[in-house]
């Protein structure tokens, strides 16, 4: 793992970005988010790199524009704009602009 800021489910940024634990534990479960130790099952700290809370929010922003888990999780981690078929393109953008 790199160098990058581990965060717990404690830090308040993840309710701030308006994720659930269990959403953030069935996406870690499932390998849309990266954690530092991947083992699921209650009694396990988790620690995420923080970058990860980001694309958790972006995951959840593309799912309610209407894509499915996979490809929202594929394309959160891409840089925008994405060629998704032949002449469609997705931007994706802040919240704020």
């Amino acid at each position: 793992m790199t160098t990058e800021e581990l965060v717990t489910w404690a830090d308040p940024r993840w309710a701030a970005a308006r994720l659930s634990h269990r959403q953030v534990g069935w996406w870690t479960n499932h390998g849309y988010l990266r954690t530092e130790d991947p083992t699921p099952g209650s009694g396990y700290r988790r620690r995420w790199p923080v970058g990860e809370i980001a694309v958790a929010a972006q995951i959840s922003r593309l799912i309610a524009a209407g894509l499915v888990l996979p490809a929202a999780a594929e394309y959160a981690r891409l840089d925008s704009p994405i060629e998704i078929g032949p002449g469609i393109i997705l931007t994706i953008g802040d919240i704020d602009g």
